[in-house]
């Protein structure tokens, strides 16, 4: 093997390296932002598997929830200006998005309040300005809710709805939109049914006769065991008329 050459000005220096072009510069660079992902990835990876002593987490959720992963649910916004209906609309649209999206318990308000518009929004402005950003951010998505109803729902329109919730009746043996229409008035009008005794009564008053005996003789202590035993009455009752009316036109 020759020996290297040696620079006249420096024997003990070896020739002078190939410049790296432009091509090799960008690959240098490429891989060094490809490792540095790896490592912050398994940074992250490590911190999500241990708890604050260290320890895995037994019920750790994979990821970090954030508000992209929320957004790209389409969460509908809200503006202060649909009116009852409209609030409680929006609250189950919400509730869904953020049962689609798993939207961490902690940050269901801080997310709700980024779908605020308008009237809306500059009505949660005033509350984060009284509350602090932490309080309002903080506070639990049932709290929002009732401040929400008391902000937009005037309270012409809740009497209304109070005097619809009292006479509600079950009609054309629709017992779910019966169901779906008693919870809706019943958010927005939480002195028409203060407990959940006045609850269950009250949704027992709507039903037909049909099956209104024997719901009441259930004994329900809760609107969801109500709820439950009535459905299922209104589901036998029509089975047997569909076999009546089956056997009457087989008859025929």
């Amino acid at each position: 093997m020759p020996p290297k050459r040696r620079s006249q000005n420096n024997p003990t220096q070896t020739s002078p390296e190939v410049p790296l072009t432009l091509e090799a510069v960008n690959q240098l660079v490429r891989e060094g932002v490809e490792e540095a992902i790896r490592a912050e990835r398994e940074r992250v990876r490590l911190e999500a598997t241990r708890g604050p002593a260290g320890g895995p987490v037994a019920a750790l959720v994979a990821r970090e929830f954030i508000f992209p992963g929320f957004n790209k649910c389409g969460p509908t916004p809200f503006h202060g200006t649909e009116g009852a209906v409209g609030l409680i609309h929006w609250f189950e649209k919400m509730e869904s998005t953020f049962r689609i999206s798993e939207c961490a318990k902690g940050k269901k308000v801080k997310f709700a309040a980024a779908t605020l518009n308008g009237r809306a929004l500059i009505w949660w402005k005033t509350q984060v300005a009284t509350l602090g950003i932490e309080v309002a951010n903080g506070m639990p998505w049932a709290e929002m809710k009732k401040l929400t109803i008391d902000e937009f729902c005037p309270i012409e329109e809740v009497q209304r709805l109070e005097d619809e919730l009292r006479n509600l009746k079950l009609r054309d043996m629709n017992i779910a939109a019966y169901t779906q229409r008693f919870n809706e008035l019943a958010l927005v009008c939480p002195d028409a049914v203060p407990n959940e005794k006045k609850k269950v009564e009250l949704y027992i008053k709507g039903l037909p006769e049909i099956i209104k005996g024997e719901t009441t003789s259930s004994r329900p202590a809760t609107l969801n065991e109500a709820v439950r035993m009535a459905h299922a009455l209104m589901e036998q009752k029509i089975q047997a008329k569909a076999e009546r009316v089956a056997e009457s036109n087989k008859r025929k």
